[in-house]
C-alpha cells in the first residue's frame, strides 16, 4: 500500500490507457467458511460490468457445496492455485506459500485488477517482504484486499499478545496492496485515527457485511420451510455451530432453565464437541424436541430461514474479535440479539440498541439475559441507529465497495449515494433522527 499522490506515476498513468473491459483475477487460496459467498458476488458484480474474471481456487474447493452454491451457476473461468501443504500448521509459513501462488499466478495472467477477499497473513508477510526487497509481487496489477481480522485494534494485558498486536498494526499499514478494505470496524476506527494523528493518507475504507435481502419474511413461512413448531418460542444460533463461537455455553444455559420457555435452534454445520454433546449429555432434549438440531450446510435460504424463524438469536461467542455477518443479519431481520459482551461484536449490539450483551462465559448471567430478551422480543423493533447499521451491511453495499476502484479506473462514475461507515456514524447521536 502507498501514500496517495496527487501526481500520478509512470503505471498508474499506463493503466488509466486500458480499455474500459479489464481482465480480473479473484485470488482465493482458503475457500473456508464463508469466503467463497464473498468471492461469489465479488465475481458476480464484475461480470455485470462487463469485465473478464479469472478465479483462482485450489481444485478441492471445486467439489464443494460452498463453490456450488456461490460459483455453480456463475461460471467464471477458473484458475487452479497450488494447494496448502496440509502438513503445514504455521500461519506465517501459510502466508508465505500464499504469496509465492499469488505473484506466480499474476506474471503468468497478468490481470489489469486483482482481488484478495482474505488477505489476513499475506497483508503482513507481504508488508514485511516489500520492506526487505524479498520476492516482491509484480506491480502490473492493481491490488485491492480485505483484511477480516482486527486483533490490532483489541488491548490486551498479555505483553507477548501486546507487542504482537502492535507490530500486526505497524505491518498493515505497510502492505503491498493498491487499496486496503477492512472488515472490523474497530479496527477501522483504530488505524483512521491512528492514521490521522500522524497525518499519514493511506487507500483505506471499511468493508460492509454482504447480507442479503428478504430477511424481514414471515416467521410462520419460514417455521414451515424449516418443519419447526409455529407455536414454540425458538432461541435460534446458525452458521457454524462449534465451541468457538459459544455453542456449549448456550447449552449449559439452556440447561439452567431457559428451556422452560423456549426451545433451542441450532442451524449449521456442527463441529465433534457440539456433535457429542447433542449425542449424550442433551440427548433427552434433543429426543424430546426443546433442541432442533440441523446439522448440514445450509443455503443462504435456509440461513435467512432459521434467523426469521427464531425470536431470540443468540451470539455467546468467545473472545471473538471483527465483524459478525450473523449479527447484521437477524438485525436486517428484526431479531432482538443476545451476545457476549466482548469486542466489536458486544459493541455493535450496544451502540446499535440490538438487543443485550452480557458475560457469555457464566450459565447463569447467560440464561437470565435470554429469558429476559425473550419476554421483550414480541415488542422489539430496531431504533433508527440499527436501522441504519443494517441499510450499510448489504449485499448491494458490499459490490459497490469492491467495484469502486475498478469502476473509477475503467473511466465509469461509481455510484454516489453508496452507504459509507460515516453516514452510519451520523446517525448514532441522535436515535429518533433521520
Amino acid at each position: 500500500m502507498r501514500p496517495s499522490s496527487s501526481t500520478p506515476s509512470k503505471r498508474d498513468r499506463d493503466l488509466e490507457s486500458l480499455s474500459k473491459k479489464m481482465r480480473t483475477l479473484i485470488f482465493a487460496p482458503d475457500p473456508g467458511g464463508h469466503r467463497l459467498h464473498h468471492v461469489g458476488l465479488i465475481a458476480e458484480a464484475l461480470l455485470g460490468l462487463g469485465h473478464q474474471v479469472d478465479v483462482a481456487l485450489p481444485e478441492r474447493a471445486l467439489e464443494s457445496a460452498e463453490f456450488a452454491t456461490h460459483l455453480g451457476a456463475i461460471e467464471p473461468s477458473l484458475v487452479e492455485v497450488t494447494p496448502i501443504n496440509s502438513s503445514v500448521q504455521n500461519p506465517w509459513a501459510i502466508a508465505g506459500q500464499n504469496l509465492r501462488s499469488l505473484k506466480a499466478i499474476l506474471r503468468r495472467l497478468e490481470p489489469d485488477h486483482t482481488y484478495i477477499p482474505y488477505a489476513d497473513g499475506m497483508t503482513q508477510r507481504g508488508a514485511l517482504e516489500a520492506t526487505m526487497r524479498w520476492r516482491q509481487l509484480p506491480r502490473t496489477s492493481y491490488l485491492e484486499a480485505l483484511h477480516l481480522g482486527g486483533h490490532f485494534a483489541y488491548v490486551t494485558r498479555n505483553l507477548r499478545s501486546e507487542i504482537l498486536r502492535r507490530s500486526s498494526r505497524a505491518t498493515i499499514v505497510r502492505a503491498p496492496w493498491d487499496y486496503l478494505h477492512l472488515l472490523d470496524p474497530f479496527a477501522f476506527e483504530d488505524l483512521s485515527n491512528r492514521l490521522a494523528r500522524f497525518s499519514r493518507d493511506l487507500n483505506l475504507d471499511l468493508m460492509p457485511e454482504p447480507v442479503e435481502s428478504g430477511l424481514d419474511g414471515s416467521a410462520a413461512d419460514a417455521r414451515a420451510l424449516l418443519g419447526l413448531d409455529q407455536d414454540a418460542r425458538y432461541v435460534g444460533c446458525v452458521g457454524a455451530i462449534d465451541t468457538r463461537k459459544g455453542i456449549d455455553r448456550l447449552l449449559d444455559a439452556f440447561s439452567k432453565g431457559v428451556a422452560k420457555e423456549s426451545k433451542l435452534l441450532l442451524v449449521g454445520k456442527h463441529d465433534s464437541t457440539i456433535r457429542a454433546a447433542l449425542r449424550d449429555d442433551f440427548s433427552a432434549q434433543v429426543r424430546a424436541g426443546s433442541i432442533v438440531s440441523i446439522d448440514a450446510y445450509v443455503s443462504q435460504q435456509e440461513l435467512q430461514a432459521a434467523i426469521s424463524a427464531s425470536d431470540v438469536v443468540a451470539l455467546p461467542y468467545r473472545k471473538h474479535s471483527g465483524s459478525s455477518g450473523i449479527a447484521v443479519r437477524a438485525a436486517a431481520a428484526g431479531k432482538p440479539i443476545v451476545a457476549s459482551d466482548y469486542g466489536w461484536l458486544g459493541e455493535c449490539v450496544r451502540r446499535f440498541d440490538l438487543g443485550v450483551t452480557c458475560d457469555a462465559g457464566r450459565p447463569d448471567e447467560l440464561a437470565s439475559a435470554i429469558a429476559s430478551m425473550l419476554r421483550r422480543a414480541p415488542t422489539f423493533a430496531l431504533s433508527q441507529r440499527g436501522r441504519r447499521f443494517v441499510e450499510f451491511n448489504t449485499e448491494d453495499s458490499f459490490a459497490a465497495v469492491w467495484t469502486r476502484q475498478i469502476q473509477i479506473r475503467s473511466g465509469t462514475v461509481p455510484e454516489t449515494d453508496a452507504k459509507t461507515w460515516n453516514w452510519v456514524m451520523t446517525g448514532t447521536e441522535d436515535s429518533t433522527g433521520a
